[in-house]
């Protein structure tokens, strides 16, 4: 037998190996860091709650100083902010990103939408304790057949961008003094019937 043939027999094996595997394989992908800092929960929340804030602590912005940002508004934080980028190198591509919800101090909610990759969610949680918050970044993605297989690997990469990116926002909200706790509206009072 040809060392061709040989070579084309063991490419079609892979390939078998790798379209029978994907059907075993979860569609569903989470990765999830968390990270204790030594602040008030309002620090660590404007951090992430305000886009033009992960600029100084983004891990992908870290690998891309080149990046191109683009803010939907004037007010690049809460419910319905957004942002866009355009990357100068293939592993920071291009996407924009949408808060869905923000409760203050507790909880974000994001959409991600890679160009050419779909939609992706993340999610923030904050739990003060005492002077300090836990946080936790989280990420939700779905993948189909061969595809399966890259969700193998996003809690390595992906995990260890988030470490990347929770130490950067530590030594931020470590350094700066107390924000203070966005103030609550005022619930209006029922009109009365006449």
């Amino acid at each position: 037998m040809g060392i061709l043939k040989k070579v084309l027999l063991f490419l079609l094996f892979i390939a078998i190996i790798i379209g029978i595997g994907s059907f075993f394989l979860p569609n569903k992908v989470h990765v999830e860091r968390s990270l204790t800092i030594n602040a008030p929960v309002n620090n660590v929340y404007t951090q992430v709650n305000n886009f033009k804030n992960w600029e100084k602590w983004s891990p992908w912005k870290k690998a891309d100083p080149g990046m191109k940002l683009t803010y939907s508004s004037d007010n690049p934080a809460g419910k319905g902010a957004s942002y866009s980028w355009v990357g100068t190198n293939s592993s920071t591509g291009e996407g924009s990103m949408k808060i869905l919800d923000a409760i203050p101090n507790k909880e974000i909610k994001t959409q991600l939408d890679f160009k050419g990759m779909g939609t992706s969610y993340g999610k923030w949680n904050f739990e003060p304790t005492g002077n300090s918050t836990k946080v936790t970044w989280g990420f939700d993605t779905e993948f189909s057949g061969i595809w399966k297989w890259m969700g193998l690997m996003m809690d390595g990469q992906l995990g260890g961008q988030f470490e990347d990116g929770l130490a950067e926002i530590k030594k931020i909200a470590e350094s700066m003094p107390a924000v203070p706790a966005p103030v609550a509206e005022p619930i209006a009072a029922p009109a009365s019937a006449n």
